[in-house]
């Protein structure tokens, strides 16, 4: 018995649009979880708009529409073959013609397709790399586009802010080109759910924010910084100026952050434990009690311990 839809059905494509020049190429784009495939062609064909490239696009479905490792890899395969029969030219090569994208959970799932097809890169719309499957920026073999919207309130911008931290640390290792294949970029004022369009994304009753910017002005800017990635990594004629606005992009989220990271940094340091040992330290010298460090290394302990003062320790 196999579950899930049959091959192909109700998957969308999108031919290249009318007037590109550039060369032929694919990007498949996965669904966050519970989302109809539907509520991605127009992100889609906001990124085949700002791209010069002669850009194919499957939208591929999933049983309860909620992608899946059961799925995906089918799903994926079964896109690029029916973009092929829709007039692809020639066979396309997985490691230099196809692009996967992935929203949210789609994202989640994608990056071990991706490693595991072979294909060009990875593109995570409000998503990110999880150590859960063994990925993490550092060591993913392929580019990948970490995008993020400032107000999406289900992949927050401060869990963003980890991959950026992630991302110094290879700049400060590898040089400033890995910022190019392996940027990490939020897009002001925009949410979660205006990676797709007419829905209100939610997860386990978690509500998304309210955005600052349009549907109209968010696809757009999803749409640059896709056509910009791509052109970077085809080594297109539109790279360097690419690179050049993902400078600017690349400044605005450092700078989103840097507040964030930099008190982050402050917590994690001893700054927070010596403050409090310090409060603790005057009830040691006048009342002669012994004082007791415990570092709780994750939100579950520290719901569940508490400052005591116990007869047994006084000095």
């Amino acid at each position: 018995l196999k579950l899930g839809p049959e091959p192909n059905a109700d998957l969308i494509t999108l031919k290249p649009q009318a007037g590109k020049t550039g060369a032929d190429k694919i990007l498949v784009i996965i669904n966050g979880a519970y989302i109809e495939n539907s509520h991605y062609t127009e992100v889609a064909r906001s990124i085949q708009t700002a791209s010069s490239m002669k850009l194919w696009i499957g939208i591929p479905t999933f049983l309860l529409n909620c992608p899946n490792p059961g799925e995906i890899d089918g799903a994926i395969t079964g896109a690029i073959a029916e973009i092929k029969n829709q007039g692809f030219p020639g066979e396309p090569d997985h490691s230099k013609d196809v692009f996967v994208g992935g929203h949210s959970l789609g994202g989640i799932f994608s990056q071990s397709a991706v490693t595991k097809g072979g294909y060009g890169g990875l593109i995570l719309f409000g998503s990110y790399l999880t150590k859960s499957f063994g990925n993490e920026l550092a060591t993913y073999p392929v580019p990948v586009l970490t995008l993020a919207g400032e107000l999406d309130g289900l992949t927050r911008i401060t869990r963003i802010g980890r991959e950026w931290s992630a991302l110094q640390k290879i700049i400060s290792s590898q040089g400033s080109a890995v910022q190019y294949k392996k940027p990490v970029i939020a897009l002001p004022g925009q949410s979660h759910s205006q990676f797709c369009s007419g829905v209100n994304v939610t997860s386990f009753g978690t509500k998304d924010l309210r955005p600052e910017v349009s549907w109209e002005v968010a696809h757009q800017q999803i749409g640059l910084v896709v056509s910009e990635f791509l052109d970077i990594v085809m080594s297109t004629s539109g790279a360097a100026s690419a690179r050049n606005d993902f400078d600017r992009r690349l400044q605005y989220t450092g700078e989103l952050l840097a507040g964030y990271l930099e008190l982050q940094e402050e917590e994690s340091s001893s700054f927070c434990g010596a403050s409090q040992y310090s409060v603790a330290g005057s009830q040691e010298s006048s009342a002669g009690y012994r004082v007791d460090v415990d570092k709780c290394t994750s939100i579950s302990t520290f719901d569940v311990t508490y400052p005591s003062i116990a007869e047994s320790v006084k000095v």
